[in-house]
Order: C-alpha cells, then sequence, then structure tokens
C-alpha cells in the first residue's frame, strides 16, 4: 500500500510539473484526457492534488535570478549584501524603475511585467521591485504569483504595513481567507491609526 502511494504521488508531481509548462488549453485537454486512464484506485483514500498555477513570467525570474547568482560568489538574498566588495556590487537602475512605474500607472502591465522582472533578476534585494511586480499580478487578477512577489518582498523587510495588506490581498483572490485575515492582523498590528485595513478585515 505505501509503495502504490509513493508511486501515485510520484506520478502526480511529474504530472503537475508538465502541466505547469503547458499552455493553459493544452493542459486542460492533457487533463481531460489522462483522468480515465489511472490504471489503479484507493477507494479508502481521498487525494488532494495541489492547484496548479499559471506558468508565468514569476518562472522566468527565478530562471534570470539563477542565471544571475550563477556570475557571483554570494547569495542575493541575503541581507547582509552591503559588505560585499566593491566589485561585487551594482549601482541600482532608478531610470528603469521609473520607466517601469510609468507603465504601471499608464495601466501598461505587460510592459512593466517585463522591466520589473528584469531588474528583479538583477537586484534580487531590491525590495521595491517585488512588492510592484505583485501589484501587477494582482491588477492582472494572478494572485499566485502576486502572493510570490509580495512574500519576496517581505522576506526583505517586513516592517511595513502596506506589504502585509497587499499580501492579504493576494490570498483573498486565491480564496485563502484564513491566511489573509492574518495579513490583515499584522498590516494592523503595525499600523492601528490606518482605518483601511480595520475596515478590509471586518469584511471577511
Amino acid at each position: 500500500m505505501t509503495f502504490e502511494i509513493i508511486i501515485i504521488l510520484a506520478v502526480a508531481i511529474i504530472f503537475v510539473i508538465l502541466v505547469r509548462k503547458m499552455p493553459d488549453e493544452s493542459a486542460q485537454n492533457l487533463i481531460k484526457s489522462v483522468k480515465p486512464k489511472w490504471g489503479f484506485s484507493l477507494p479508502s483514500i481521498k487525494f488532494d492534488l495541489p492547484k496548479m498555477p499559471r506558468f508565468s513570467s514569476l518562472s522566468r525570474l527565478a530562471g534570470l535570478i539563477k542565471k544571475e547568482r550563477s556570475k557571483q560568489n554570494f547569495d542575493p538574498f541575503e541581507e547582509e549584501k552591503e559588505n560585499l566588495p566593491d566589485e561585487q556590487k551594482k549601482e541600482f537602475d532608478i531610470e528603469k524603475l521609473k520607466q517601469a512605474d510609468d507603465w504601471l500607472a499608464e495601466g501598461k502591465m505587460d510592459e512593466a511585467e517585463k522591466m520589473y522582472v528584469q531588474l528583479g533578476a538583477e537586484f534580487p534585494g531590491e525590495l521595491r521591485i517585488f512588492n510592484r511586480l505583485g501589484v501587477v499580478y494582482l491588477k492582472q487578477k494572478n494572485f499566485a504569483d502576486a502572493r510570490d512577489s509580495f512574500l519576496q518582498a517581505l522576506k526583505i523587510d517586513d516592517t511595513q504595513a502596506s506589504r502585509h495588506y497587499n499580501l492579504a490581498m493576494a490570498y483573498l483572490g486565491m480564496g485563502t481567507r484564513e491566511k489573509a485575515r492574518v495579513c490583515f492582523k499584522k498590516a494592523i498590528e503595525i499600523d492601528p491609526g490606518r482605518e483601511k485595513y480595520q475596515k478590509a478585515l471586518e469584511k471577511i
């Protein structure tokens, strides 16, 4: 029985990985074609396979960060990056950030996303990039990637109430209300005078 469970989970994981890398329509067709062909069943056990988020630019960002890290001798997510030798430091390109911000304000989400992704690969310790990238994904209703972006921003600095609020909005979009409630409470804890946060908490 244990061996069968291991096989089922292994097949499920491989299946999820493959589907994530396929266009939405092709993925749905694959799911339909596979469902009736499982060669075994365990009626006494219920398996809840993980939800399959859309394969998106966040995956490309991970690849770009990995590529960037291979060129450097430090972990880009280390908070003590200021101790790096001068030759390993990069000057943040504020002009590119401003351009991406302009596109975001103008509603040009695709252009803004590409620029933020590029900047995120070059400057993975810059929280402004991930916070803004999360906003892009929220506007696109791509809540899973919005969540991941805000979580990355919070790993860098979790002292701003607005970041917890943004993460809560991503969780709400995903339907995970309990996690959203926790984030709203954290935002209120940091900034108890902000009425907006309290009202948001009361609505869920």
